[in-house]
């Protein structure tokens, strides 16, 4: 069901006075628990809303791999078009929420032809499952083995560069005697 269809329902059932909607995955983050309470909020004032969140996929991820969650970037491709390969340049960790294709394959292939092969890949797959699954490998090990289904992948890249704080060469660079000189 869609937002508009589960709003048309409340809409339609009066009689409800106790609803829940529930959303897999983390409600505070890429979830469209967000934007339905938003909406709820706009349309129906009178709703005490009330948001429970379980335990996200990246909070369980990381606490197995036995990484902080205040060190890493955390994206996600599913349904989103997002440029990877800058983000993994500038970051020792990138977690990544995987849509339905294989977007570990593509971006291990991206990785080898920017020439970083050092980037350790570790996806979870079926987390909390008794079938749970971390395949942890080079982008090349990924490339040959692809992964299927809805994964969660974390991206480590031991010679990431964080991007300039600010833009322009440094003032000092110049050689200017009193000249006055447009900063940075």
């Amino acid at each position: 069901m869609n937002a508009q269809e589960i709003i048309q329902f409340i809409e339609d059932h009066p009689e409800c006075t106790n609803i829940a909607i529930l959303y897999s995955g983390n409600v505070g983050r890429y979830s469209g628990a967000e934007s339905m309470c938003r909406r709820l909020m706009q349309e129906y004032m009178t709703f005490d809303l009330k948001m429970i969140p379980g335990i996200s996929a990246s909070t369980e991820f990381l606490t197995k791999l036995g990484i902080p969650e205040k060190d890493v970037l955390v994206e996600s491709v599913h349904g989103r078009d997002v440029r990877l390969i800058p983000l993994i340049k500038t970051h020792r960790y990138v977690l990544v929420f995987l849509g339905e294709g294989d977007t570990v394959t593509e971006t291990a292939k991206k990785l080898m032809e920017y020439g970083m092969n050092l980037v350790r890949i570790t996806v979870g797959l079926r987390l909390s499952y008794p079938e749970e699954e971390i395949r942890v490998g080079s982008p090349r090990e990924f490339v040959e083995q692809p992964v299927t289904g809805l994964a969660i992948a974390l991206f480590e890249n031991p010679e990431a560069k964080a991007e300039p704080k600010s833009f322009g060469i440094p003032d000092e660079e110049f050689i200017r005697g009193k000249v006055p000189m447009t900063k940075r």
